[in-house]
């Protein structure tokens, strides 16, 4: 059945938060290393580990790690950029086995970024035209489930390195799991990305203002020309890109 674009994300009802009960944690200031497995040493059933680091390794060298503890997985990604370099390493570990399924959750923006499309194309390549949602998202974070382990990722990162002051969170509750799994699957009920590209933003705005439960608040204040304020038509960063370093 094709899918409804009108509908689209407007009825999204999975759960936005969830309380869970006191859990140990570790807690790291890795400052020094570029080593995500020294990062996360320790991470288990029980224990989370929370830290720092300068930006030494990227979202997908933390996964690289996390999947030395699962096992073979299905991976859920959500970040605001990439680089098609860092979607290789994921059609490579797909090659040998370690991804089983890739899902790629991005802003709607990401396709008319520079690299933004030679990234998407990496991963429709290797893991199927399905593979990839866009929303209005700034969102990082990972969702890595595998028969030795079900692993939750929240972060600052974004899949490429970026030498900049990062945080992430490593965790097995249960809970966290769950919440990500709910949202990621009521996502991929969304049109598929042949339909999404061909959206004007405007249309993913209207779509995301949707969101949620009927109390998530009012919606964005409309301009002169009725248009939703906040994020211009077409998105251009300007002199600020070069600064920003979204491919590096």
């Amino acid at each position: 059945m094709k899918p409804d674009s009108k509908r689209s994300l407007n009825d999204l009802s999975a759960r936005a938060t969830v309380a869970t009960a006191p859990r140990d944690k570790k807690v790291t200031r890795q400052l020094a290393t570029p080593a995500a497995r020294d990062a996360i040493a320790g991470l288990e059933d029980g224990l989370d580990v929370f830290g720092f680091t300068k930006g030494q390794f990227s979202f997908v060298d933390l996964l690289d790690a996390v999947l030395d503890l699962t096992g073979p997985a299905r991976v859920t990604i959500a970040t605001w950029t990439a680089a098609s370099a860092d979607a290789a390493f994921l059609g490579g570990w797909c090659a040998q086995g370690r991804i089983r399924q890739f899902r790629l959750l991005v802003d709607y923006s990401f396709l008319t970024r520079k690299g933004g499309a030679d990234a998407v194309d990496e991963v429709i390549r290797n893991f199927g035209p399905g593979s990839v949602r866009v929303t209005r998202t700034h969102a990082k974070w990972g969702l890595v489930l595998g028969a030795e382990a079900e692993i939750a990722i929240l972060t600052s990162m974004n899949l490429n390195k970026n030498p900049r002051f990062e945080y992430l969170h490593c965790t097995w509750d249960p809970a966290v799991v769950a919440l990500l799994a709910g949202i990621a699957e009521e996502i991929w009920q969304s049109p598929e990305l042949a339909t999404a590209a061909k959206m004007r933003p405007q249309e993913h705005k209207n779509i995301f203002g949707g969101l949620g439960p009927a109390n998530a608040g009012p919606p964005a204040p409309a301009d002169d020309t009725g248009e939703l304020a906040g994020i211009a038509e077409d998105m251009d960063l300007g002199d600020f890109a070069e600064d920003l370093d979204f491919n590096l």
